[in-house]
């Protein structure tokens, strides 16, 4: 069996991804508080508002060039054709009423081109008015982070008080022994950062039921969190009656955090999904079965299972690019029935013919001519 501080390392990092994704910088509670809790200033509620007004427009302004393309992607590639054909085929010096045609189909082209670009400088101008927004929404949430007397600056204080604090690094997550403090003593932290929130509640969003109702949820997850990870503790250090125990209520345990998880709408990170599929069930069975004692399985088990899904995956993927090849084929094989599309291959592939020599043919011929009778003059004078 491998050391206990080798695996428990590994172990560790699974719990810190867990808590994290719960109360780290960019987690469940931040998220919340910065989206329904923490009060605005005029000009940044004034930037929200825009930025969703914003949002639509692109959305509508979107919607507005997709129509516009569909509506008018036959039409504007049949005058193309049409345009082409008439300058390639046909003498516009002899027939003035087809010059005039060209003329008019390049102007109606022109102008669909400009409807168009119109359009889409219109969408690119919305989405870069969106990015000014957020840059500067950003700026009030950084702002706001490092006020003194600040929302954020007081749950820190709470936070300080049981001697936990941010990592320096990875954008101030918590590492191992005070994410552990947190996850212990998180209903304490709770009880305190629920005041600290119902006193800086900008009111609409969320009232002091919702409030509560997400410190509770917050408190649950991590106690559940952090009992997970004692059992786990508990059955990998030896198989004896209490692991047994432990492994029962780890089930249980890792179901529930799972759906608390999705109830909350929380991103579903593969350690989630390791935990609730893969680390129970395969594990205790390989251990009790198999090796009889304590052994890290989680490295070694998801490399080979990732290993079989990337041989799935190309598996997958050759069945669909082979489906997409026999839909190809069989589309090939329509359009090689359809009378209208061999009359048209037939046409772009045909060998154009030679127009006939025209007045103005003979003039440049005979400048030619003539240039190059004054060169050859030009470079025997020279010798």
């Amino acid at each position: 069996a491998i050391p206990t501080e080798n695996w428990g390392d590994a172990r560790l990092h699974k719990m810190l991804g867990h808590g994290n994704d719960v109360v780290g910088p960019t987690g469940y509670l931040m998220k919340t508080i910065e989206s329904k809790i923490v009060k605005l200033s005029d000009r940044e509620r004034a930037d929200v508002l825009e930025k969703k007004s914003t949002e639509l427009a692109i959305q509508q302004a979107t919607a507005d060039l997709k129509d516009w393309d569909k509506a008018n992607r036959s039409s504007r590639t049949k005058n193309k054709k049409d345009l082409e054909k008439k300058k390639d085929t046909y003498d516009t010096t002899r027939e003035p009423t087809l010059a005039a045609e060209i003329i008019e189909l390049e102007k109606s082209m022109k102008a669909s081109d400009a409807e168009r670009k119109t359009k889409a400088e219109e969408v690119k101008r919305l989405e870069k008015l969106k990015g000014t927004i957020m840059a500067r929404l950003n700026q009030y949430a950084k702002k706001r982070k490092v006020e003194e007397g600040g929302i954020h600056d007081l749950i820190e204080k709470v936070l300080i008080k049981y001697e936990i604090k941010r990592g320096a690094y990875h954008g101030g997550a918590f590492n191992g022994p005070h994410l552990r403090r947190y996850m212990e003593k998180a209903k304490e932290i709770f009880n305190e950062v629920r005041i600290i929130l119902k006193n800086n509640n900008r009111g609409g969003d969320m009232d002091a039921n919702d409030i509560d109702k997400l410190c509770d949820d917050c408190i649950d997850l991590l106690t559940t969190i952090d009992a997970i990870n004692t059992n786990l503790m508990e059955w990998y250090l030896q198989w004896d009656e209490r692991a047994k125990k432990a492994v029962e209520e780890l089930k249980v345990l890792v179901r529930h955090a799972a759906a608390t998880v999705r109830r909350l709408g929380m991103s579903v990170t593969p350690k989630w999904t390791l935990q609730e599929d893969h680390c129970v069930s395969n594990h205790v069975r390989l251990i009790k079965g198999r090796y009889g004692g304590a052994i890290w399985l989680d490295e070694s088990y998801v490399e080979v299972e990732h290993k079989k899904a990337k041989v799935l995956d190309r598996r997958v993927q050759g069945v669909l690019s082979f489906q997409d090849k026999q839909h190809a084929q069989l589309k090939i094989e329509q359009r090689s029935n359809n009378p209208e599309i061999d009359a048209e291959r037939e046409h772009n592939t045909r060998v154009p013919k030679k127009r006939k020599r025209t007045k103005g043919d003979a003039q440049r011929q005979a400048k030619k001519e003539r240039r190059e009778e004054m060169v050859a003059t030009a470079q025997s004078e020279a010798v």
